[in-house]
């Protein structure tokens, strides 16, 4: 299977923001504050103009071969990724929200470095 180059990058760069944001969700369980929130604004906003600039730099016709076991983990990854924000959205009781959005930020990292790590290899080849 063929894929776009930039399509790649651009997964990487989307799949590194959900770790950023994941951390950002388990961080702030315990440490809730300001800082937190200008620090993960702070290092999305980097990693979103370093994929902007990385994407544009790609020519628009270079493509990778992809076998159809990375782009199966991909999808895999990406419903990790919607569950973990559906339970992060649903989060409403108060007495277990510390564990429930704990619980959905790890899975968001755990899903994000799954996908970082198959869009890395799908590079690669």
């Amino acid at each position: 299977m063929q894929t776009l180059k930039r399509s790649i990058i651009l997964q990487v760069h989307l799949f590194l923001l959900f770790i950023i944001f994941g951390v950002s969700t388990i961080v702030s369980q315990f440490y809730p504050g300001g800082l937190i929130n200008y620090l993960t604004l702070g290092l999305m906003g980097a990693n979103i103009i370093i994929g902007i600039i990385c994407f544009f730099k790609i020519p628009k016709d270079e493509i990778v071969v992809v076998n159809l076991i990375n782009m199966q983990r991909s999808k895999i990854c990406l419903y990790g990724l919607a569950l973990s924000l559906l339970v992060r959205f649903l989060a409403v009781f108060d007495f277990i929200i510390f564990y429930v959005m704990i619980s959905a930020g790890v899975l968001m990292v755990i899903s994000a470095l799954f996908g970082f790590l198959n869009a890395l290899k799908a590079l690669n080849n």
